[in-house]
């Protein structure tokens, strides 16, 4: 299953590459790639990812980020017009943590629920992740 959903979210994010749609902010990342660590300092937001509508596939899809650990690195999602969405990653506190691209639509959307989820049932939900130090 795992597989699959990772074929179609390749697809798609190579689809609305193509049209100049999906939006990677970060070095080193694109919607083949999205493995490069990042560094930021306390209190730094870097705008990671823009996203430019919620793709029509049974049950939606809508690409976005989650961090294992939003004490140390959290994730704002700002949702437009459309369904169209920008996610910022806000580094908070000196530490480690990985951050998961994932479909919006299989994580909870509150923070605390978030931080909640058992790491390796997030892991499985990851369709990539990357580390990100905050120091």
């Amino acid at each position: 299953m795992r597989a699959s959903v990772l074929v179609l979210f390749l697809s798609l994010s190579a689809l609305l590459a193509g049209c100049g749609s999906l939006v990677f902010h970060l070095p080193g990342h694109s919607a083949r790639q999205h493995t490069a660590p990042l560094q930021l300092a306390p209190g730094a937001r870097q705008l990671a990812l823009e996203t430019p509508a919620r793709l029509p596939v049974p049950g939606g899809f809508a690409l976005g980020l989650v961090s294992e650990d939003p004490a140390i690195a959290a994730v704002e999602t700002r949702d437009g017009a459309g369904g169209a969405s920008t996610c910022t990653l806000v580094a908070r506190a000196p530490g480690e943590t990985t951050v998961h691209y994932v479909n919006r639509f299989t994580v909870p959307r509150d923070e605390a629920a978030v931080a909640a989820l058992p790491r390796e049932e997030l892991r499985e939900r990851s369709l990539g992740a990357f580390r990100v130090t905050v120091r």
